[in-house]
């Protein structure tokens, strides 16, 4: 059922009383929050959020007609660059309090990071039941005070903020494969879904957080164009923020609203290393036939750049074939696989005009200590050779190209050195 004006106006004076809170307590600590927009890094100055502004790619809109055929429009991104990492995942209660957490988000500052992308998740009893526990009916998630904190901990560290709210089944249904018994429970799913996401983004405007995620992977609801058309422009009235929606890889062709958000996110785990060929040279090659055959196209389709809201692979021999997977935890570790994996996608996209960020998968709220990198297999380059392969190019300047309109097949700077295969 949807909720009540009056109760989403009580829930929005909560998170403003949260917000208010927040900052005293910075204060009276003498924390520093940096501003917003319009800090410098070593590629220039970031873009600031809206329109009309100057993305640190240089570019900017309006060049005029009758050029060069080879040059193809530059979709403006309202967020600059983003060099991001995903951070704090799977929000359990408690996970973003205490030192650990603070020694995290230090660390991950520390490989260059720009952009904290803080996910936290709801949970559904089941695929097929319109009900999602979240907030203080779900006891294992993390409160709206725990990830007032989390941006904190991300702006003390120098970085703006992505907020994600995600949803997850329980059991083994994935978020991917929701599905209602007839259109009752599917209206009454995205009346629970936009209550959710509505809270969040309460909370995001609040705490002025840079980007907002509006969704994540959730393959068989985005048929429903209309409804999510609806639940976007919703989310506008309450969040004056950017928003992206973040599909699964290989779906992006069949999404038809992508007009409605600000960017296209991909969850990109695509399979571009090979069990025969696991090269660099390989996977670069593969990255090619991505960029060139499927995602320039879509770019310049919807008018809209492009990010990897989730892109990584676990440090574990032969994951570069089938990055996403998180289950097979008995193959052996190869961190130098993960390193090419990074350099394959990060020398393939970092020159695009159309393309805005990367936000890697992901980087935990507990660490492990970083002598066990030699011999853990998670997602986290924490301790592994692709941490110095991200710094590397986290810290490295972007092109400069002319203003509006770029060369389809420009050249990608120096790239760093990939690690030697032992």
């Amino acid at each position: 059922m949807k909720m009540s004006l009056l109760a989403f106006a009580a829930g929005l004076a909560a998170l403003l009383l949260v917000a208010i809170a927040w900052s005293l307590v910075a204060n009276a600590a003498g924390l520093q929050i940096p501003p917003k927009t319009g800090t410098t890094t070593k590629s220039g100055t970031d873009a600031k959020s809206g329109s009309g502004t100057k993305t640190d790619s240089g570019s900017k809109a309006g060049a005029s007609k009758g050029e060069d055929p080879s040059f193809v429009e530059d979709p403006k991104s309202p967020v600059g660059f983003v060099r991001g990492y995903t951070w704090g995942w799977v929000g359990k209660r408690g996970s973003y309090m205490g030192g650990r957490a603070a020694l995290s988000m230090q660390a991950l500052a520390q490989t260059g990071t720009q952009w904290a992308c803080i996910a936290f998740l709801a949970n559904m009893p089941s695929g097929s039941s319109p009900v999602i526990k979240w907030g203080p009916d779900n006891s294992g998630m993390v409160t709206d005070q725990e990830i007032v904190h989390a941006i904190m901990l991300a702006r003390q560290n120098g970085m703006k903020v992505i907020l994600k709210p995600t949803l997850d089944a329980a059991g083994t249904d994935w978020r991917g494969h929701i599905r209602m018994p007839n259109d009752a429970a599917w209206q009454q799913w995205f009346a629970e879904y936009e209550k959710y996401q509505l809270h969040y983004a309460a909370l995001a405007q609040a705490a002025k957080v840079e980007l907002l995620c509006i969704g994540c992977e959730m393959s068989s609801t985005e048929g429903f164009a209309d409804r999510w058309r609806n639940l976007v422009a919703n989310v506008r009235k309450v969040y004056t923020g950017p928003i992206v929606y973040n599909c699964t890889w290989g779906e992006e062709k069949n999404i038809l609203w992508w007009d409605a958000v600000d960017i296209i996110g991909i969850s990109a785990y695509y399979p571009v290393g090979r069990k025969e060929d696991l090269s660099l040279e390989k996977m670069i090659s593969m990255w090619e036939m991505v960029r060139d055959q499927r995602l320039r196209q879509l770019s310049a389709k919807w008018k809209r750049p492009i990010m990897f809201m989730e892109i990584g692979m676990r440090s574990a021999h032969g994951c570069s074939a089938m990055p996403a997977d998180y289950s097979n935890m008995g193959l052996p570790w190869d961190g130098v696989e993960q390193a090419y994996f990074y350099e394959s996608a990060l020398r393939t996209f970092w020159d695009q005009p159309w393309f805005c960020g990367y936000v890697w998968w992901d980087w935990p709220a507990g660490l492990y200590p970083r002598q066990q990198g030699a011999r853990d297999v998670s997602f986290c380059i924490y301790g592994k050779p692709a941490e110095q392969v991200l710094r590397e190019w986290y810290t490295m300047p972007r092109p400069k190209w002319p203003p509006g309109r770029q060369k389809s097949g420009a050249p990608a700077p120096a790239a760093p050195a990939a690690p030697a295969k032992k």
